[in-house]
């Protein structure tokens, strides 16, 4: 996946392996300063040439090519591509070319390597550099020159503050736990043969005119012969300790109803050790009495909506393997709905839409 507007902070930087988004990264701004077209200079050359260009330099031409007279000691200057932002980029490729990177990467590195022109292979200095200054042309190489220290340093933006300025990352903490939940959820039904998908898109409204709709849950996990299919709904917030938010109830009821489930199930990050389950369904439309706020008893539907903590805190006396085995068979029992009924609920409880929670899973 790209990356898009990283933030700046003041981090500590550390000597770490290089990583493949960072690498990816860099290339990626490799590439787009090839196409928009490298930055250009004027720059001072002498040397013994075979041809006459700029001045002629009279003592070295006495020294160099007193019986030489088909050459030339000359100085002049030339508007050539010997920029130090260019040389800066490819030193860093230099050294991805020199480190072990992915072979995908490395014939990219390779492509775009070629692509310099000669004079951009000059070699830079630290005291190079020390000097470089992002003026109007070529600001448009600011990411770029700083991944190419950062290759060339062999270091990393550490996790913790510091007196450099560099780009920090930001993860949409909600897709991410929505992935981790769908790809554990794989893990734990693989045995089972059940596909999980996720941002499964379901026909919900159709216009002829205004086009249509489509309901998207986070996790739909397809039934088969002896269980129906069951929704998952993942949110990155704290587990409530009442009721839970009514949009996430309204739009959960939604994809049971559409996907055709029994059980469905707003799942949060726990912070205990174990897994903490709240049973839940919702009530039937036919025994809502609209001149009463009471629920009648045994009003509920066959749809439930459990609430549930996975727990995320890593145990350092566990080994990860231990530890994914935990999250998945927790997995299982959300999945496989091992609640309490809500029939042993007392009726009030679903009718303030709060709820005790149950003993852990594990």
């Amino acid at each position: 996946h790209r990356l898009s507007a990283p933030s700046r902070a003041l981090l500590a930087r550390r000597r770490a392996p290089l990583s493949d988004w960072l690498i990816a990264w860099f290339l990626d701004e490799v590439e787009n300063r090839l196409h928009e077209g490298l930055a250009k200079q004027y720059s001072n050359y002498e040397g013994n040439e075979t041809f006459f260009k700029g001045k002629l330099v009279v003592a070295r031409q006495i020294a160099e090519n007193l019986v030489h007279q088909e050459r030339s000691y000359v100085a002049y200057s030339q508007h050539d591509f010997s920029h130090r932002v260019n040389r800066a980029l490819v030193a860093a490729l230099n050294v991805l070319l020199s480190t072990g990177i992915a072979p995908s990467q490395t014939d990219r590195v390779k492509s775009l390597r070629e692509r310099f022109p000669e004079e951009a292979a000059k070699a830079i200095t630290s005291l190079d550099w020390s000097r470089i200054r992002l003026e109007r042309q070529t600001v448009r190489y600011a990411d770029a020159l700083e991944l190419a220290q950062l290759i060339c340093s062999g270091q990393m933006p550490g996790l913790h503050a510091g007196s450099q300025e560099t780009f920090a990352l930001l993860f949409d903490m909600q897709v991410l736990f929505e992935r981790f939940v769908g790809v554990m959820c794989r893990k734990a039904l693989r045995q089972d043969q059940r596909k999980v998908l996720l941002q499964h898109g379901m026909p919900f409204w159709k216009s002829e005119t205004h086009g249509g709709m489509r309901l998207k849950p986070d996790i739909l996990i397809q039934g088969n012969e002896d269980s129906p299919p069951v929704v998952l709904d993942t949110k990155w917030k704290a587990f409530p300790s009442a009721q839970p938010s009514s949009q996430d109830l309204h739009q959960l009821y939604a994809y049971g109803r559409y996907a055709n489930a029994r059980n469905v199930a707003l799942v949060y990050p726990g912070e205990a050790s174990a897994c903490a389950l709240v049973a839940g369904a919702y009530v039937a439309p036919r025994h809502v009495d609209l001149n009463s706020s009471q629920v009648a008893k045994a009003t509920y539907s066959p749809l439930h909506c459990n609430l549930a903590a996975l727990p995320l805190l890593y145990n350092v006396k566990l080994s990860q393997r231990d530890w994914e085995t935990r999250i998945t068979e927790n997995l299982r029992q959300i999945i496989n709905n091992q609640t309490p009924g809500p029939a042993s609920l007392p009726g009030h409880i679903l009718a303030h839409g709060s709820a005790k929670a149950e003993p852990p899973c594990l």
